[in-house]
């Protein structure tokens, strides 16, 4: 047994089992994709949804009984199998119709035992009264083992991809719905802060993401995308592989369409992994998840230990982990920027080291924008006739933040040229009007001082692409 801490993301996670400590622990309570090279890893979906037969079997000791025995079985039957907050109800959403849980409450059995804390003891007890009753215990993927309250200092316990949990009878079913999510071989999910913008400097901040129950969320959110591909509840199309570098667009992780990306870090050898995702409210589990895009470091490629990145180290919040509109994450070889987002998906920037944007749609000499994009909107353009598969590729995308800014203050721009590389940021607010990048890159983020000179009000900012695309949005002096 080992107390709920927040794993290093470069540590290895011995332990099999699982508890959940009730002091000091914070309790569990489209746009298309642009027409990129990738991969996708192959994952089954499933035509019908695996049945996990369970038994919930509550038990008295020699000396300690229930108070309530009948109330005591109600609240079973509806944590487990009920169709408000359930494990049933839970997962049914959460593996998106993948995985149902059925099964029976039993007892309360008396065991050969005095109260106490001794776990392995109460198992073997429960089997010789299963085995004695005629029940066969294979048939039972989980056996929850609800017992008198007292004095084991945790709320919840459970075997890591075993099929045993232990709840004393003050349990919840958010910390049922968690212990359950180890049985199915999940880990804790803890948060890192690291240096901000990168991935460098990384250090445990325990459970302040809210966006997996495994990671203090409650039965309110969903999984994360690395706990899903460690339960294979994905499919194929689902799980993108990036192989170039562009503009992906990523619908919401618990809606139609969903899609995140696993990306190698190819800095070193030891299979890192950064997984990318986009979080919505009101869809499938997704009642109270922090919205927006996340960011997960996977330690040697094992999707069971994924961390979560705090990307705003500034704020220590709950749930005050996404990575923002106009903000970045350069470092182990790859450049990440959020472009905008909205109610259908989030549209992201991703620079690969070595890698060649794919090329799209030229606008035609004449083509303006025939409406002024937001100031972190990228703007797009059709597919060109028989390109793909009839989704739309993003060209040119710029931001500025802040968006309203004084004269002689510094403003970050956010310029992409998925189809080719960013050539110049243009503006009259600007002290330099015309700013070029050393390089030509798919992705640029200067920061630009505006001109002490700069009249008040609304000025253009423009990026121009080598391949004649061009994006504008605004900046207003104060």
């Amino acid at each position: 047994m080992v107390p709920v801490s927040a794993p290093s993301p470069f540590s290895e996670e011995k332990p099999r089992m699982k508890r959940r400590v009730s002091a000091g622990w914070i309790p569990p309570a489209v746009a298309a994709l642009a027409v990129l090279p990738l991969a996708v890893l192959s994952s089954p979906a499933q035509a019908a949804p695996e049945v996990r037969d369970t038994a919930v079997v509550l038990v008295d000791f020699q000396d300690k009984r229930h108070p309530d025995a009948a109330a005591a079985t109600a609240k079973a039957k509806e944590v487990f199998f009920g169709s408000g907050t359930s494990v049933a109800a839970y997962f049914k959403k959460a593996s998106q119709d993948r995985v149902a849980f059925s099964g029976q409450v039993l007892g309360p059995w008396k065991l050969d035992m005095p109260a106490g804390c001794d776990t392995n003891r109460m198992r073997l007890k429960v089997d010789e009264q299963m085995k004695a009753r005629g029940i066969d215990r294979t048939r039972f993927e989980h056996v929850s083992i609800i017992m008198p309250s007292g004095g084991c200092g945790w709320a919840g316990l459970a075997t890591v991809g075993g099929g045993t949990s232990w709840m004393p009878d003050g349990y919840s079913a958010a910390g049922t719905i968690h212990e359950i999510g180890h049985n199915l071989g999940l880990s804790h999910e803890g948060t890192s802060v690291c240096a901000e913008g990168t991935l460098s400097g990384c250090a445990p901040a325990g459970y302040r993401g809210k966006t997996s129950v495994m990671g203090g969320g409650g039965p309110g959110v969903g999984l994360s995308a690395p706990a899903l591909v460690k339960l294979r509840w994905h499919t194929a199309a689902e799980r993108v592989v990036p192989t170039a570098s562009g503009t992906y667009t990523l619908p919401p992780l618990y809606g139609p369409g969903r899609r995140f990306l696993d990306i190698p870090l190819t800095d070193t050898q030891n299979g890192d992994r950064l997984v990318v995702e986009y979080r919505r409210r009101g869809l499938g589990p997704e009642a109270d998840v922090a919205e927006g895009v996340i960011v997960y470091l996977v330690p040697k490629g094992d999707h069971k230990k994924a961390i979560q990145i705090d990307t705003t180290p500034a704020t220590t919040a709950k749930g005050s982990t996404p990575l923002a509109v106009g903000r970045t994450i350069k470092d182990r070889g790859i450049t990440l920027t959020v472009l905008s987002q909205s109610a259908a998906g989030a549209q992201v920037s991703l620079l690969l080291p070595g890698s060649t944007p794919a090329p799209t749609a030229k606008p035609t000499a004449t083509a303006k924008p025939t409406a002024k994009p937001t100031a972190t909107a990228p703007t797009t353009v059709p597919t060109p006739p028989g390109g793909g598969d009839g989704l739309s590729a993003i060209s040119a995308g710029v931001g500025v933040r802040p968006s309203t800014a004084a004269r002689g203050q510094s403003v970050t721009v956010t310029a992409v040229c998925s189809g080719s590389g960013v050539t110049s940021v243009v503006s009259t607010a600007f002290a330099t009007r015309r700013n070029l990048p050393p390089v030509p890159t798919v992705a640029w983020h200067p920061v630009i001082a505006v001109s002490a000179m700069a009249r008040p009000g609304e000025h253009h900012v423009y990026v121009h692409c080598a391949g004649g695309s061009v994006a504008r949005t605004s900046v207003t002096v104060g």
